[in-house]
């Protein structure tokens, strides 16, 4: 299950924790990224709420972005393997996986992203 697939399956809006656990932020960040509009967000009185279908559409774009020749971003095979905290080279599947993982574990959700044949409808 895809992280977009993971998000479209919520029905409850997501708080600055979960989304930052989500996209490898801190709070702070995710808080100063919803108050600038870079990231879609809503309040309910003081509170800051993210609405999953509008992260999932988000992400696309963002996603979309990055694919677009010419984007000034770089592409897929141009991108540097991550290091981790010991010096190891990751590869980016390997960071998305750890986002993932951190993303179902906030929701509660640790075993079901194995199964591959769930998809959000």
């Amino acid at each position: 299950m895809t992280l977009i697939e993971i998000l479209e399956s919520r029905e409850e809006a997501l708080n600055a924790q979960q989304v930052a656990e989500l996209l490898g932020l801190s709070k702070k960040q995710v808080y100063q990224m919803a108050a600038t509009g870079k990231l879609p967000s809503f309040r309910i009185g003081k509170a800051v709420r993210f609405d999953a279908q509008d992260l999932a559409e988000w992400l696309r774009k963002q996603k979309h972005l990055d694919e677009q020749p010419g984007s000034g971003k770089m592409r897929g095979s141009q991108r540097r393997a991550p290091m981790e905290g010991d010096g190891k080279m990751t590869s980016p599947d390997h960071v998305w996986r750890k986002k993932v993982n951190a993303l179902e574990t906030a929701l509660g959700m640790d075993g079901l992203s194995g199964s591959g044949s769930a998809k959000a409808s």
